[in-house]
């Protein structure tokens, strides 16, 4: 049934547009919650130019030109296309929203820990390989991190790596989400590549052995 205050020959029109408009709302709002104020208002206010529009759009379009009427009646003959799309859009940002509360909850409802059968593996494996110094830096104020490299350097140590534990603000900094491996020194005393002595590979390899999944890493030239 058409809406009482919107002309049935331009009820399409309207309805195509409120759905855009409530897109554009939804989204506004989510982007203000989150911080992103500017881009957040700029499109509440689109969302209510928007509505405007298909509510004054029997008279707009007598001043409008003829190949915009024609396009904005074309496309409001798919509405219920229009309509899935926004719904879809929802969908995957809402499977998107679930997944980074899931991150949120494994990361401090069900925090990372060295089990005894990674430790143990960490120490099978780097018993037929070198060992070099490896500083396991940590952020001092993201508790769950402290936690797991203290059972890192401590597994590491066990293992017969050099693993002392460093909290310093220093570089490299810590404001990666995981585990890094991050060298320096890369151009002193530079040396042929050989991946059976280098420190990098080895400490890669020991990890992947002990299934103590690596996500991030980098490599600085100057350094110790």
């Amino acid at each position: 049934m058409a809406d009482e205050n919107v002309p049935a020959g331009n009820t399409a029109v309207f309805q195509s547009l409120a759905l855009i408009a409530s897109a554009f709302a939804a989204a506004g709002a989510a982007l203000i919650t989150t911080g992103g104020f500017v881009i957040g208002f700029a499109a509440l206010a689109l969302a209510i130019f928007l509505l405007i529009v298909g509510l004054k759009w029997s008279a707009i379009q007598k001043h409008a030109g003829t190949q915009l009427v024609l396009m904005v009646d074309k496309a409001a003959r798919y509405r219920n296309v229009i309509f899935l799309f926004i719904v879809s859009g929802f969908i995957i940002y809402g499977i998107h929203f679930v997944y980074n509360i899931r991150s949120d909850i494994d990361k401090y409802v069900m925090p990372r820990r060295i089990t005894t059968e990674q430790s143990d593996n960490l120490r099978e494996y780097s018993a037929h390989h070198d060992k070099y110094y490896v500083k396991v830096k940590v952020n001092l104020l993201d508790k769950e991190a402290l936690e797991y490299a203290g059972q890192l350097s401590f597994a590491l140590t066990q293992a017969g790596w050099d693993a002392p534990l460093d909290t310093s603000s220093g570089d490299p900094n810590t404001l990666n989400d995981g585990l890094c491996i991050n060298t320096t020194g890369e151009n002193v005393n530079p040396k042929p590549f050989d991946a059976k002595h280098d420190p990098r590979m080895l400490l890669q390899q020991a990890l992947t052995a002990a299934y103590i999944g690596v996500t991030c890493g980098s490599t600085v030239g100057a350094g110790e």
